[in-house]
């Protein structure tokens, strides 16, 4: 996914080959973290059977909470969640490793609590911060999973999107036109209509003009009309493609091909050529 290099957060590349990836191994490192995970889950099971506590609170890498809560039974979660603590945690945490990953399970357990942290967030004067809140929330986040209740109804994230358009960070805004983008994959008209308002109220110009075209970025390789008319570009336009061609007809891996056309147009008009 290109998108999970466009910013600070890192890169991830893959390798693969034109006869199909073939499965990767498991690394000993992260068999370790998760083999610890089930048996810290094992043991705090065992300590909430006995009533030997009755809350837990763990300080851990996003990466490994999120191992750790896929493993815990829900009784033990809850106790184990606590928003109070976490949530400033978080806030401490995610200039060192971003928490987009750790905050998932308390916006579906404990959404008033993590909306009312977002808030306060979206006012901080820390790039950090800010991008947790429109990265945390996303519906459906590379690697993340899916915040079910969002992709069914992504209104609520949508007023949070609404504070940041503005934001002066790019760091920001990217995180901004990447929750819009998967927005327009469950709600394309829901998109398209909240980037049409961001560029009917005005507001940074410039920022949101780049949000909107980076956030439309799979409705307008889809061909949507309204999402290609948002950047500015007519789908109905009279154009026409004379003397398409591909050569060579046939080619070994690692090998290039060449693509050529001439596109005619009645009268001058903007043209994206994707593919």
């Amino acid at each position: 996914n290109s998108e999970l290099s466009s910013d600070r957060a890192g890169q991830i590349q893959s390798n693969g080959s034109g006869h199909g990836a073939r499965e990767q191994q498991t690394p000993p490192k992260l068999n370790a973290a998760k083999n610890f995970a089930q048996m810290l889950a094992k043991e705090l099971y065992l300590g909430r059977s006995r009533n030997a506590f009755g809350r837990a609170i763990l300080v851990a890498p996003p990466a490994f909470m999120g191992m750790l809560n896929a493993t815990l039974d829900g009784p033990t979660a809850q106790m184990v969640q606590s928003p109070e603590v976490a949530l400033p945690l978080m806030g401490k945490l995610t200039k060192r490793w971003s928490c987009e990953f750790a905050i998932r399970p308390f916006i579906r357990e404990h959404p008033k609590e993590t909306f009312e942290q977002f808030d306060i967030w979206i006012g901080s004067d820390d790039e950090d911060l800010r991008r947790l809140v429109s990265e945390g929330s996303r519906p459906r986040l590379p690697w993340g999973g899916f915040i079910p209740e969002f992709v069914e109804d992504p209104t609520p994230t949508i007023a949070l999107l609404d504070l940041l358009v503005d934001d002066p960070s790019l760091y920001v805004r990217k995180s901004v036109a990447n929750h819009l983008n998967d927005i327009a994959k469950d709600h394309p008209q829901l998109a398209i209509e909240t980037a049409r308002r961001w560029l009917e109220e005005g507001g940074e110009a410039e920022r949101r003009h780049w949000i909107v075209n980076h956030g439309m970025r799979s409705l307008i390789k889809a061909g949507n009309p309204d999402a290609l008319a948002l950047v500015g570009y007519d789908a109905g336009a009279p154009v026409g493609i004379e003397g398409f061609e591909v050569t060579p007809d046939a080619i070994a891996i690692g090998d290039a091909v060449s693509i050529s056309f001439t596109l005619v147009a009645e009268e001058e008009t903007p043209v994206m050529v994707d593919y």
